[in-house]
């Protein structure tokens, strides 16, 4: 059976095909006012080479903030739901996943794919890659190298603010006081992982710990986060994908309920 998900997050959407359990493609892109049609291209994207059409997929399944714009899904799925699903398939032993995409981040607890609790922030970017993003731009960075100041930086530097505006002009007065980009960088990445270290703990955070979602590729991030957790953290080869994994597999089943 060719089950499709798709994941249309705030800035991309991600779309991975199944046969059976086995991806045989998968696509990522940004999105913009068009969704439909950007999400579309994606698909086309990734069928094109594999000669196949809409026609062949026996269920399609959606998750995501933009989940409602997509019309031509059977199914659709909360991002929680979507996620626990995508987690255990990654990682079986996986019972606490930690989303953080670019605009909300989502902790949860999970056994064999179900979810027993969660939380979500999705009031304030200071826990989401945006928050990174934008501190990045106020040391006159680009992300990656905001990651790899991070890395040379010590935490020395307390970063306070919880909401993005008041933390840039943090980040604004701590470059006036003298401190490097590197300490400041560093400020920043432990900042962040101490939000969601507080979302975890309202969770429950118990082994083995996933890390999904764009965030999950950043170095100083895991780094930061393993230490104020304590837990090793783990990050599958295909994070962004992990939602959109959850909902194809999600599909499939209810097709064949």
């Amino acid at each position: 059976m060719l089950s499709l998900g798709i994941d249309v997050g705030s800035r991309r959407v991600k779309v991975v095909l199944l046969s059976d359990e086995t991806i045989l493609g998968k696509g990522i892109r940004e999105v913009g006012f068009k969704v439909d049609e950007d999400v579309s291209s994606c698909i086309e994207e990734v069928f094109e080479p594999l000669g196949i059409s809409m026609e062949n997929v026996d269920a399609v399944g959606v998750t995501g903030s933009g989940r409602g714009l997509f019309e031509r899904a059977h199914f659709r799925f909360t991002e929680i739901t979507a996620d626990a699903r995508g987690a255990f398939y990654i990682d079986p032993e996986c019972k606490t996943c930690i989303d953080i995409g670019a605009e909300e981040s989502r902790v949860l607890r999970i056994k064999e794919g179900k979810v027993l609790k969660f939380a979500v922030n999705d009031r304030c970017a200071a826990g989401a890659g945006i928050f990174l993003e934008t501190m990045a731009r106020a040391l006159e960075m680009d992300v990656e190298g905001f990651d790899e100041a991070a890395l040379k930086g010590e935490a020395t530097v307390p970063l306070n603010a919880q909401c993005v505006v008041f933390a840039e002009s943090e980040v604004i007065s701590l470059i006036h006081s003298g401190h490097s980009p590197e300490e400041i960088a560093r400020a920043v990445y432990d900042a962040m992982a101490l939000r969601i270290a507080s979302m975890a703990g309202k969770v429950g955070v118990e082994d083995k710990v996933l890390l999904i979602g764009g965030v999950a590729r950043s170095r100083a991030f895991r780094e930061s986060l393993s230490k104020i957790l304590r837990k090793g953290i783990h990050v599958p080869e295909m994070p962004e994908f992990v939602g959109a994994i959850g909902a194809a597999l999600l599909a499939r089943e209810k097709r064949n309920v």
